[in-house]
């Protein structure tokens, strides 16, 4: 079994801001979250489709991408003591994809402008994507999840903004694993819900179940026989609200839903 590094995700979520721009020169800001895996030997981006498609989410019409920034470390950079810096991608040298039918995109392979100082992205190998098989036959429901991002309220980021960390929430899965979780709310498919805070900023999040593979010492780990392993489980994607709550911070119901991965493989296999 192979166990997952926390710290190595760390390194692998990025902050992500992206602007849309309209015929009249009008512009939308979205910030958010997104994380890479390897695919083909380089990495991709994983993020929410409304991250990068405005008119996806909203009835404004005529706004479309015109500028996407990570935040990234770099070479000379790499370790988490260092703060990352901004990178902006390259539309026209860039694919992105979207899945047709929920709130998923993938960055393939970001080229970058005026790159003189070239990112450094640790990406999650691919083997830790959970399929629709691991759903099905491993995952229960209330089995402990975590996602790690960049959250943040209309006025205060809650992130660690001095070494430009995200952080990590945990949260319990509120819906039956092995089937998608149907809400008159939600008009998306492959959607889970989890019982947990995900606020503004955590879309594109990777969440990650926590499995029960072993315990950490103080000289390593300790590996369970039949142990379940962690696996990447989805990307984070909004949260129920209660309208009638104010203020903002208490509308929350503590119920948030992810889009499960294996829409990222199928978006993935796609290219």
């Amino acid at each position: 079994m192979t166990l997952l590094n926390f710290d190595t995700i760390f390194q692998s979520v990025i902050r992500i801001k992206s602007e849309f721009t309209d015929d009249l020169s009008n512009i939308k800001v979205g910030i958010g979250t997104g994380f890479a895996i390897h695919h083909k030997d380089q990495f991709v981006i994983i993020t929410n489709r409304h991250m990068l498609d405005y008119e996806y989410s909203t009835t404004r019409k005529n706004f479309s991408l015109s500028k996407l920034i990570f935040w990234c470390r770099t070479l000379d950079n790499s370790n988490l003591e260092c703060a990352p810096i901004e990178f902006e991608v390259d539309l026209s040298k860039t694919n992105i994809i979207s899945h047709p039918t929920t709130d998923l995109s993938i960055v393939i392979h970001p080229h970058f402008l005026n790159c003189t100082n070239l990112p450094n992205v640790t990406a999650i190998p691919s083997t830790f994507i959970a399929d629709k098989i691991f759903f099905e036959k491993t995952l229960s429901t209330l089995d402990s999840c975590a996602f790690i991002g960049y959250p943040s309220s209309k006025k205060t980021e809650w992130w660690d903004t001095h070494l430009g960390l995200p952080i990590a929430r945990l949260a319990n899965l509120a819906s039956r694993p092995g089937n998608e979780f149907r809400n008159e709310a939600i008009q998306r498919t492959h959607i889970r819900l989890v019982a947990g805070f995900s606020f503004s900023g955590s879309s594109g999040s990777p969440i990650y179940s926590l499995g029960s593979g072993g315990f950490r010492t103080n000289t390593g780990f300790l590996q369970l026989p039949n142990g379940i392993e962690p696996k990447l489980i989805g990307i984070m994607a909004g949260h129920f609200k209660d309208d009638t709550s104010p203020p903002e911070m208490l509308q929350h119901t503590g119920l948030s839903y992810f889009i499960s991965s294996d829409a990222i493989l199928e978006l993935r296999d796609t290219k």
